[in-house]
């Protein structure tokens, strides 16, 4: 009967191959428990350098002074249901004419201006007083003492007058609401008319508008009864493309 072997000594009485074997596991244990700590070690360092070399994580804005005013509008704001133009020229946006910006604008295309205008609609969420609107053009858009601008509210004629000044409207009736404004180019200046025809017993004035020309704006002022502006917010505008499933309807 063979003495028990002690645990302990236990490797002395295998054979050397199966100790080599051992030997090598003890020794990949140790080396897995070693490199996660020598790789958070280098991961630290470098984050600690990259912290040193790069300024620009740091703020150029002394301490202790406060950041520059942002300079904002505290009218009220109204809001537009709909704002749309019967005619627009190439990279034209009707709503640059209520940003409040004498350097933006808006123009019809080549050759329209007579008969053109701009809808605005208005929310029915909140009730707006117009007193007067002004529609300022850009130099050349309108020419003389012909040039006539009528201002519709909620589809009937309410006054005229002309490029540059203010047009007064009347009061709403009572309980009236303001839901639409168009603003008509009905004459420019710069229509031209022809012979008078004659086809029996009546006679045709032919008019006509210069090929090259066109209405601009740069602005247009709703105006309160105290004759400030109001802050007009067109619709807020989401580009999007149309496809063919867009079209498809579900049967």
């Amino acid at each position: 009967m063979r003495n028990p072997i002690n645990p302990i000594n236990r490797a002395h009485y295998l054979s050397p191959l199966f100790s080599q074997k051992i030997r090598a596991m003890q020794l990949t244990k140790a080396l897995r428990f070693a490199f996660p700590t020598v790789l958070t070690l280098t991961l630290a360092a470098c984050a600690s350098d990259a912290a040193q070399k790069n300024p620009a994580d740091k703020t150029d804005q002394p301490a202790g002074e406060a950041p520059p005013p942002v300079a904002s509008d505290s009218r009220a704001a109204v809001y537009l249901d709909g704002l749309y133009a019967t005619s627009n020229g190439q990279g034209q946006d009707v709503a640059a004419l209520f940003d409040n910006n004498d350097a933006t604008g808006w123009r019809t295309q080549t050759g329209a201006g007579p008969d053109e205008g701009i809808m605005l609609y208005f929310s029915d969420r909140q009730q707006v007083s117009v007193a007067a609107v002004q529609v300022d053009a850009a130099d050349g858009s309108f020419a003389g003492d012909e040039s006539h601008i009528q201002i519709y509210v909620n589809g009937h004629l309410d006054n005229s007058g002309k490029a540059n000044s203010k047009i007064t409207l009347e009061p709403l009736k009572p309980g009236e609401a303001l839901r639409s404004l168009f603003v008509r180019f009905a004459a420019t200046g710069k229509e031209q008319t022809g012979e008078p025809r004659t086809d029996g017993e009546e006679k045709t004035a032919v008019e006509t508008f210069p090929a090259d020309a066109f209405v601009a704006l740069r602005q247009i002022s709703l105006l309160n009864a105290a004759g400030q502006p109001l802050r007009v917010v067109p619709p807020r505008r989401v580009a999007g493309n149309e496809t063919e499933n867009d079209m498809q309807l579900a049967v």
